[in-house]
């Protein structure tokens, strides 16, 4: 079926030179629509991607198990890039970490800190 909307004939409030099955009016509605819902979506993504720890400035953790157990105290590692560890007072060696998470390791001088 071909339609020959041309040149200001009176058939309502269509454009001159808009015909039906144009294409033209659904990106415009699609890009209106479209990238705030994405944007949406991207900002509720990230809300759950973002891990949330609450750490004490003054108490090291250690990882027991896969479960962070707290020191309640500061221990200091030293100014180096090695992995700062701990040997409980069970003889278990376990690595330091700042916060309840694991990327936050200690880093200081390689020695291990005997509690």
């Amino acid at each position: 079926m071909i339609n020959n909307f041309c040149c200001n004939k009176s058939r309502g409030s269509r454009k001159p030179d808009m015909r039906v099955g144009s294409n033209s009016n659904f990106y415009v509605m699609k890009n209106r629509f479209l990238i705030p819902v994405l944007a949406m979506f991207f900002a509720i993504g990230m809300s759950f991607a973002t891990e949330k720890t609450e750490s004490d400035p003054n108490t090291d953790y250690v990882k027991i198990n896969g479960t962070f157990m707290s020191l309640n105290q500061e221990y200091d590692c030293g100014q180096d890039e090695l992995p700062c560890q701990i040997r409980l007072r069970n003889g278990q060696v376990h690595d330091l970490y700042d916060a309840p998470s694991s990327g936050s390791q200690k880093e200081g001088d390689g020695i291990i800190i005997e509690q």
